[in-house]
């Protein structure tokens, strides 16, 4: 994130901004609370030295993380139920060492309000599902989004038409409406 990106988000001013930054005026608590949510992170983590390596965790709209985290089990794993889906994933975390469970699994996928989670585990979660971690990461960049739900479309009609070895990343820089274009001339098919 840009630091003009986090004024705006936290709603001040430039100067208000680089003046504390600059110590000629303290930041004060609202201050840093309007910080943090524009970061996506608990103020206590911009006043509070962290020890040792732990992941950091994000506060997120669990309902928004929930649709994403179905949307990639619909597109990418079809074939796997819920508990499979959840074991696998449980699994994957494990061998890259992020201490994850089942449970948290379907808790993030059936949270309606605010959740705290490791960016870390969604790194990783990302990275078995083969899709930019911003998806997860970052609920704020919605073009981002765009990309990786019109990919998982794609990725979902070559499945269906029995082309999953393509990789949709050889599209390059095609638009996420190109993308979708393509995918439902797929899944429309010459004999549909």
């Amino acid at each position: 994130m840009s630091n003009a990106q986090l004024i705006r988000d936290a709603g001040m001013s430039s100067n208000y901004f680089y003046t504390r930054l600059r110590l000629e005026a303290p930041f004060n608590a609202n201050d840093v609370q309007k910080l943090a949510d524009a970061l996506g992170i608990d103020a206590e983590e911009l006043v509070v030295p962290r020890t040792g390596s732990g992941s950091r965790r994000l506060h997120l709209d669990g309902a928004e993380l929930g649709r994403r985290l179905s949307l990639l089990h619909d597109k990418c794993t079809p074939d796997l139920s819920a508990a499979e889906l959840a074991s696998s994933v449980v699994e994957h975390l494990g061998r890259n060492e992020v201490s994850f469970t089942t449970d948290l699994w379907f808790s993030l996928l059936n949270a309606t309000g605010p959740v705290r989670v490791s960016q870390r585990a969604l790194e990783e979660i990302a990275a078995y599902f083969d899709v930019d971690s911003v998806y997860l990461v970052n609920h704020k960049a919605n073009d981002g989004r765009e990309r990786v739900e019109a990919e998982l479309e794609l990725r979902s009609a070559l499945r269906k038409a029995g082309a999953e070895s393509v990789a949709t990343r050889a599209l390059g820089e095609a638009s996420p409406a190109a993308l979708l274009a393509i995918a439902r001339a797929i899944n429309e098919g010459p004999n549909r």
